[in-house]
């Protein structure tokens, strides 16, 4: 099953690049759905499903813990919601469910992570991500630009990587 995982690692570089390279860089992935025109919005959706799906089927094929397997399923269910409202802007309703979703994904994803991964390789990923996203919030000098951006790709590659690796 772990298979599965590999449609995320070219899918969203893929889609990343392409926007970089047409529309420049922007403030979150999410932003990337602004710039994208026409037939190429539904690829923001696709990519997005394309990350979930294999999380939330990984998490439950390769985890016999039952609290794991609801927390990988719950952040693959609220990335899926992230890519249902990619129009986030549009009203107050539509963020709300944004914002959910993709705090709610990522956050869910490195609890999953911790809860049945607790070993050397995980706490060392998921240490460096929480040390680089305290960095990128509070450490204003340390600040990269388009910070959410990062911390979003810095997630998907943290959980992706875990997964793999358990």
């Amino acid at each position: 099953m772990k298979e599965l995982l590999w449609i995320p690692v070219f899918t969203v570089p893929i889609y990343l690049l392409y926007v970089y390279f047409k529309y420049g860089m922007t403030i979150s992935i999410s932003a990337t759905y602004k710039h994208v025109k026409g037939l190429e919005r539904p690829w923001f959706s696709f990519t997005l499903l394309s990350i979930a799906i294999p999380v939330m089927i990984v998490g439950i094929e390769a985890v016999p813990d039952n609290l794991p397997e609801v927390l990988f399923f719950l952040a693959g269910s609220l990335l899926c919601l992230v890519g249902a409202s990619p129009k986030f802007w549009s009203g107050k309703m539509e963020l709300t469910a944004h914002l959910i979703g993709s705090y709610g994904s990522i956050g869910l994803g490195m609890i999953a992570s911790l809860v049945y991964f607790f070993n050397a390789p995980t706490i060392f990923y998921v240490g460096i991500y929480g040390l680089f996203v305290l960095s990128q919030f509070f450490v204003s000098w340390m600040r990269l630009n388009n910070y959410i951006y990062w911390v979003e790709v810095g997630a998907i590659i943290t959980i992706i990587t875990i997964l793999f690796l358990n």
